[in-house]
């Protein structure tokens, strides 16, 4: 899948991954030798999804890490989907993401509507502008 482009599928519940064949093989030499590596099917878990996932979100700036986490949520609740898991601490320096998960779950409701942004509004329109959590990065 997209030969020209580096993939990987995370598992819906964190633990695991699938990789094409073009990271498969930039990342070969780092993760052989490490548990979970099954190159035969591209699933990584244990070790090898780990190393998989830190040059991934290593790849990134947090800025750009963060700002594609909210564009995938805008997107998901442009579709319908509302419930959306997270998953923590599975990479990010000093769990950075749990850190920021509950920052976002703290933003009082007064600085919410100080920024024009209501717990009924706040993904209308899948405009990345108008959610809490990205006003509050900015």
């Amino acid at each position: 899948v997209c030969p020209d482009r580096e993939i990987m599928v995370v598992k819906y519940d964190g633990h695991a991954c699938i990789v094409n064949s073009l990271l498969l093989k930039k990342m070969n030499d780092r993760v052989k030798d490490l548990r979970g590596y099954h190159p035969d099917t591209g699933e990584m878990n244990q070790e090898a999804f780990f190393k998989f996932s830190d040059y991934i979100s290593g790849s990134l700036s947090l800025i750009e890490l963060f700002s594609n986490m909210m564009d995938a949520v805008d997107f998901m609740a442009e579709r319908g989907i509302g419930m959306v898991h997270t998953v923590s601490g599975v990479g990010f320096a000093g769990n950075l993401d749990i850190t920021f998960e509950k920052n976002i779950c703290q933003i009082p409701a007064e600085r919410l509507s100080a920024a024009g942004v209501s717990a009924a509004d706040e993904y209308q329109g899948g405009d990345r502008q108008k959610t809490a959590a990205y006003r509050w990065l900015l």
